[in-house]
């Protein structure tokens, strides 16, 4: 009896220590397991905020650089060897481009649209975007031929030498542009030649003064006073010139280039002529006035 007691004990206590290594190994398993790594996302760092956009007297200036830098070695070479380079033809005219009878101080020309639209082209081409440009009539002195355009084509049509000024200016002084324009009679050396990007409408009496500008849109659109715009013109201009006193103004912002326009609008249509043909269009619509 006493023997079959111890070993009713001895089972149990068996039990009782696979139970406490059973517990033991659980409790080993548990505290040992290894959790997972929480791990932190880096924290994004700042990026640097973009670079100024370059002000006009920035690009103004790089333009000067780049075009020095191109047309030193034109300057270098003998004045027998420029001629020759001026002979060669740039581009080849679909159509005659005529000037007679000083038609371009009356209205709106097709010769006058295509010297604009290739000084806004330029301009354009060498960063420095504009609203329009325009230019004025006595500065064009002869047409350009159908067929093949040199350089001393162009510049028989604009023979002063004049250079490119970009002028800044608010919408409101915009208008006050648009109303010397206006002013002018028909006739005058001053009547605006403009490129593609402005239409208006000038209504003269029978005489040719007493002029009223109306529908003027820039970029298809009336001007808003309360944006700025650019327009490029010419240095005569610039000085007050064919009657412009307007640029004589201080609060008129006018940045000069080294450029002249001649040579800039000869530098575009080398490679960019066909796509001033694709742009004439009506852009100054008359009423009344002394046109025959």
């Amino acid at each position: 009896m006493a023997c079959k007691k111890a070993l009713t004990l001895t089972r149990f206590s068996v039990i009782l220590l696979i139970c406490a290594a059973f517990t033991a190994c659980f409790t080993a398993c548990s505290t040992t397991q290894t959790l997972p790594e929480v791990i932190e996302s880096p924290v994004p760092e700042e990026l640097p905020p973009p670079p100024p956009e370059p002000t006009l007297a920035e690009r103004a200036a790089a333009l000067d650089a780049a075009w020095n830098a191109a047309y030193s070695a034109e300057r270098a070479i003998s004045a027998l060897e420029a001629g020759a380079a001026g002979k060669e033809p740039l581009f080849s005219s679909p159509a005659a481009l005529p000037a007679g009878d000083r038609l371009a101080r009356k209205y709106g020309t097709a010769l006058g649209g295509f010297l604009a639209d290739a000084e806004r082209g330029f301009l354009a081409e060498h960063g420095i975007e504009t609203d329009f440009a325009f230019l004025n009539a006595e500065l064009i002195r002869a047409g350009l031929p159908e067929g093949p355009v040199t350089k001393a084509d162009i510049e028989r049509v604009l023979p002063f030498g004049q250079k490119i000024v970009i002028a800044e200016m608010s919408g409101v002084q915009l208008l006050e542009l648009f109303a010397y324009i206006g002013a002018l009679p028909q006739g005058s050396g001053g009547f605006a030649q403009v490129s593609d990007g402005v239409t208006y409408t000038l209504t003269f009496d029978e005489t040719g003064f007493g002029a009223q500008i109306s529908d003027v849109l820039v970029g298809g659109r009336a001007v808003d006073v309360s944006r700025m715009y650019r327009v490029a013109l010419n240095d005569f201009l610039a000085a007050g010139g064919s009657g412009y006193s307007f640029f004589l103004r201080d609060d008129v912002v006018k940045v000069p280039t080294a450029v002249e326009l001649a040579a800039a609008i000869a530098d575009y249509c080398s490679n960019g002529a066909d796509s001033l043909y694709m742009k004439q269009g009506e852009r100054i619509t008359i009423h009344g006035g002394i046109i025959e």
